[in-house]
C-alpha cells in the first residue's frame, strides 16, 4: 500500500496574541486623569522644601482630586492653563536637572495651571501624570510679557 495524505482531522484556528493591550482609535483623552509619583524630585529645586509650606500639600491633593472627575479632553479645553511644553523652552535649570535626573530625552512635559503662579509639572503617559516638579513661582517656563 502506499503512503497517504496525512491530513489533519481538526480545523486549526490561531488566534491573536490575547495579552496585546487594544488601544483605542480615540487614544486616552476620554479617559481620567492618574497621578503617579515614582519620578518626583524630591531633591531638587521644586521639590519637597516647596510642598512644606504651610498646607500647600494639601492644597495640592484637593486640586488633583478635581481633576480626577474630568477626562483628559476636558482638561485640555482649558490649553491656557494646562498643556504640553517643549522642554527646549523651559529654563536652563530645569533643562539640567532633567539632565540630572537622565530625562533629558523628554521632549515635552505637561504642566497644571493651579493658581496665577503654581504650577505641577510632569510626563504624561497616556493618561498617567509622572509628577515632577512643584513649581509655586511660575520660574521653570515664565510667561513672556506682551509688549515687551
Amino acid at each position: 500500500m502506499g503512503k497517504q495524505n496525512k491530513k489533519p482531522k481538526q480545523k486549526v484556528v490561531v488566534l491573536s496574541n490575547p495579552k496585546t493591550p487594544h488601544i483605542t482609535p480615540t487614544g486616552t483623552n476620554h479617559l481620567s486623569p492618574v497621578w503617579k509619583f515614582s519620578i518626583f524630585d524630591a531633591e531638587g529645586p521644586w521639590g519637597v522644601e516647596r510642598l512644606a509650606r504651610g498646607k500647600v500639600l494639601e492644597e495640592i491633593l484637593e486640586k488633583l482630586r478635581n481633576f480626577e472627575s474630568q477626562t483628559w479632553a476636558q482638561i485640555e479645553q482649558a490649553e491656557k492653563q494646562h498643556h504640553s511644553v517643549l522642554t527646549q523652552i523651559l529654563i536652563k535649570k530645569a533643562n539640567d536637572r532633567l539632565e540630572v535626573l537622565q530625562l533629558d530625552d523628554v521632549e515635552e512635559l505637561f504642566r497644571f495651571r493651579l493658581t496665577g503662579k503654581q504650577r505641577i509639572w510632569g510626563i504624561r503617559d497616556r493618561n498617567i501624570l509622572k509628577i515632577l516638579w512643584w513649581d509655586d513661582d511660575h520660574e521653570i517656563c515664565p510667561s513672556q510679557l506682551r509688549n515687551t
